[in-house]
């Protein structure tokens, strides 16, 4: 019988305010482009073209960052079950670790989003730390581990290597 597995989608409030971020960044750009054309104009169409311009560039950017986010939102889940943890590794792709496997818990952030990076001998899970239901998430995680896990020490605040004895 094959291992029950729960999963998890990511949370879209943080992913949001990342968006919202790059969303900015993508108008500020645009516009800062558009006054370097606007100081280059000899037509005196510039000041109309510098609006429009930041606008429209702006507006692809943003919808460019929001679509992203989507996605990345939409399919990169986590499941976890009593065999082990599912998710993805630093570049996107799905990777698997028994609980058995995973010897430290490091937390890290990138581009402002908290995760937990899960690692062993050969491979990780970044484990992302603003999951939907991370209440369920962390009863589970309690439920097939030991305290003395390194992800249960993590979760708990406790420091991400194994206990020394």
């Amino acid at each position: 019988m094959a291992d029950q597995q729960t999963v998890f989608r990511q949370s879209p409030h943080p992913l949001r305010k990342v968006a919202i971020r790059g969303a900015i960044l993508a108008v500020v750009l645009a516009a800062v482009l558009n006054g370097l054309l606007l100081l280059l104009d000899r037509t005196g169409l510039g000041i109309g073209l510098f609006f429009i311009g930041t606008a429209v560039l702006g507006a692809v950017g943003a919808f460019a960052v929001f679509g992203i986010q989507a996605l990345v939102g939409r399919f990169q889940r986590v499941a976890v079950s009593p065999a082990g943890i599912r998710g993805f590794n630093r570049i996107g792709r799905t990777s698997f670790m028994a609980w058995s496997a995973i010897r430290e818990a490091t937390p890290t952030s990138f581009l402002g989003l908290r995760y937990l990076r899960l690692s062993g001998s050969a491979q990780e899970v970044w484990l992302p730390l603003f999951l939907e239901n991370m209440g369920r998430f962390d009863a589970l995680v309690r439920q097939y581990l030991n305290a003395e896990h390194p992800l249960v020490r993590a979760r708990q605040g406790r420091g991400g290597a194994p206990a020394r004895s």
